[in-house]
């Protein structure tokens, strides 16, 4: 299975004499205020499971996760993860453990939700709170604890919008897909071309599978068969990474869009590279919003049912300032 961390937030809080301007003399009413909260915390134990860490967007969501639970007193989290993404029975794996432990409550981030059903199903008969994050299950609305995710269509909208601004004439776009048929890449694609509007010709596409080195090649391919893109869209930084080598090599610089804002294609966006933009929203606060979520719920607590993140198009105005 896969990696397995604890993070636990102190039960105890120390008084800590200062010796600022003002004698310290509102320390202790702060401290003791503090301590008080944490006391009142309801100690619960909370299972954080995920796809994978194989990207630096499920590492960032990871990060996030661990930084609020560090904030929660009382809160016992388990960060685990599956050996890759697809890996469904790793998922399913550490799901079912995770009932078995009793926790007080679960949160998913499957990549992929549909196979993952009956064993969600379990954990909602179990009577254990359930949140997922980043990957939606419409089947289990109505029964879930909260959803912490995004908006691909409105991702693709954003991404689509500022390449028109770039292009206000039009011209002729390359799409490489990661996993085609996935409700996520579908939603990105769509919000994508609906946001470039008309005077688009969208001449070829192909699928990737989020892999670098198909990325590489599906590029290569492209590029051989239609020499003359204005633009290039790509529905993960994933498969960028290996796109971004093939138009290098080629020495062509088509205006390129991406999606997900990892650090890698930050820093090509920064250095001027051949990517332009990648459409993105903080995985960390996907990670806080969720185990936020999940504690609250362990503990009986008023959650809202769905947070969706704010869309970012990260580009050379604003890629310093991107934290992920």
């Amino acid at each position: 299975m896969g990696a397995t961390r604890w993070v636990a937030a102190a039960l105890a809080a120390a008084l800590v004499a200062g010796c600022g301007d003002d004698g310290g003399g509102e320390a202790e009413p702060t401290t003791t205020a503090a301590a008080a909260a944490t006391e009142e915390a309801k100690p619960v134990r909370v299972a954080v499971i995920m796809a994978s860490l194989g990207n630096d967007f499920y590492i960032a969501q990871k990060a996030g996760v661990e930084e609020e639970a560090a904030k929660l007193p009382g809160a016992e989290v388990e960060v685990s993860a599956g050996r890759a993404q697809g890996s469904t029975d790793d998922v399913v794996g550490l799901i079912e453990n995770a009932i078995t432990k009793q926790v007080d409550a679960i949160a998913v981030n499957g990549s992929d939700t549909k196979p993952l059903l009956p064993a969600l199903r379990k954990v909602l008969d179990a009577d254990i709170p359930l949140v997922l994050f980043d990957a939606p299950a419409d089947e289990l609305t109505d029964q879930l604890a909260a959803y912490i995710g995004t908006d691909n269509q409105a991702g693709g909208e954003a991404g689509g919008a500022w390449l028109k601004e770039q292009l206000p004439e039009g011209g002729k776009v390359g799409v490489v897909l990661c996993v085609a048929g996935h409700p996520v890449t579908t939603a990105r694609y769509e919000g994508f071309k609906a946001g470039a509007g008309t005077g688009f010709d969208f001449v070829a596409d192909a699928d990737a599978g989020c892999d670098p080195e198909k990325g590489r090649k599906a590029m290569e391919d492209m590029i051989t068969r239609h020499s003359d893109l204005d633009a290039v869209f790509s529905t993960s930084d994933s498969q960028s990474v290996g796109m971004i080598k093939a138009l290098e090599a080629a020495n062509q610089d088509p205006l390129f869009v991406s999606f997900d804002a990892q650090p890698a294609i930050v820093k090509d966006i920064q250095a001027g590279t051949v990517i332009d933009a990648s459409v993105a929203w903080s995985a960390r606060e996907i990670g806080a919003d969720a185990v936020k979520a999940a504690v609250a719920a362990a503990r009986d607590e008023a959650v809202e049912a769905k947070t969706l993140v704010p869309v970012t198009v990260v580009s050379a105005d604003n890629a310093a300032d991107w934290k992920g």
